[in-house]
């Protein structure tokens, strides 16, 4: 009777590896139930602009192809009287956006890349720049 009892513990003992991957089946399964309620909504991309702020001013810009330089088209007279150094080219192409030059110590604006879908942004945070991309949702229907 003794050795059964000591067959039956051994035959049911559970391993690290059982515990894993009991945990891991578990997470599987709650992913699919929880994933869809963090999905974005989708939203309509007809009414997509570029809202540029600059220290505490904010600038809509037009989907247009252009690049633009912050000093030179924003800033021309101004930039003695508000001692501003900001040196940033913001390129925009086929209704995406990017900065190509910045003139900051670590380049995360530069190395940001493309803006493209709605909410994106690209920040600089020692010239004080942000570029968002907006969306309109005004005309979905819910």
């Amino acid at each position: 009777m003794n050795e059964n009892k000591e067959n039956t513990k051994k035959r049911f003992k559970i391993r690290l590896l059982d515990i894993l991957l009991i945990i891991l089946a578990i997470g599987v399964a709650a992913w699919f139930f929880i994933k869809p309620k963090f999905e974005p909504e989708k939203r309509n991309t007809d009414n997509k602009k570029i809202i540029m702020f600059v220290g505490n001013k904010e600038i809509e810009i037009p989907f247009k192809d252009q690049k633009l330089n912050l000093k030179e088209d924003f800033f021309g007279a101004d930039l003695k009287r508000y001692n501003i150094n900001r040196d940033i080219t913001l390129e925009i192409k086929d209704k995406n956006a990017r900065v190509t030059t910045s003139n900051c110590p670590d380049k995360v604006c530069v190395n940001s890349g493309w803006a493209s879908e709605c909410g994106d942004v690209i920040i600089c945070m020692p010239n004080v720049f942000g570029v968002l991309i907006s969306c309109d949702n005004k005309n979905e229907n819910k």
